[in-house]
Parts: structure tokens; C-alpha cells; sequence
């Protein structure tokens, strides 16, 4: 149970919106209900979950960037396949530098030409 502590029109808007969200679902149950006591409201709702949504199309994606954020340093990268991320061809060391200086740009090209 969150509680809140609402005055004047928060508190009008917090009923109003509870209230209209049920309304608008004729049939259904609401999950939430607004209690007011003293200038307090209370309201119960269903836990909210923390977790960030995976939609599965995108997994494969998703854990590409968990490698690149977790496995190699700003002086490495990965050569991969463009439309499957899934393909990591290689790992590279860079030359220290500046992110698109002419030693990291040949690098880059030099390892492209390779794959």
C-alpha cells in the first residue's frame, strides 16, 4: 500500500482519475482504490514491477549492448554483423586517442577490409 499526501486539488485529481479510470471499463473490476481520512489519501494498488520489459524480438540486441557495456573498454570494440548482432567477428584494441582520430580510423578500416 503507497500512501500519499495530497491537499486541495491533487487530491481532488487523484479521486477524479480513480474514479474515471474504473468508469471507463464498464465491467471490470479496478485494482485501485482511493480512502481519504484527515486531508491523507490512501491508495491501494498493485505492485509495480521494477523489472525492464524484454520484448523477446529484441533480446538478441539486447545482448549485444550488455557485451559492449560490460566485456570491452572505450580502447576496444567489436567488429560484428551488421544485421545480426548475435555475430561478433572480432574484438579489436584501439589506439589511444580520440574516438574518429586518423590511428583509430585505420584501424577500424584496416580490421573492416580483414572481415
Amino acid at each position: 500500500m503507497r500512501r500519499l499526501i495530497l491537499s486541495g486539488a491533487s487530491l481532488l485529481s487523484a479521486v477524479f482519475l480513480t474514479v474515471s479510470a474504473g468508469a471507463q471499463q464498464p465491467g471490470a473490476t479496478s485494482a485501485t482504490s482511493v480512502s481519504v481520512s484527515g486531508g491523507i489519501a490512501t491508495i491501494d494498488a498493485p505492485p509495480i514491477s521494477l523489472d525492464i520489459p524484454r520484448p523477446p524480438e529484441l533480446k538478441r540486441d539486447v545482448d549485444f549492448w550488455i557485451r559492449v557495456y560490460s566485456e570491452i573498454t572505450t580502447l576496444q570494440g567489436f567488429i560484428h554483423d551488421e544485421r545480426n548482432l548475435a555475430i561478433v567477428y572480432e574484438t579489436l584494441t584501439l589506439p589511444a586517442g580520440a574516438p574518429g582520430s586518423p590511428p583509430r580510423r585505420q584501424a577500424l578500416n584496416a580490421a573492416r577490409s580483414l572481415a
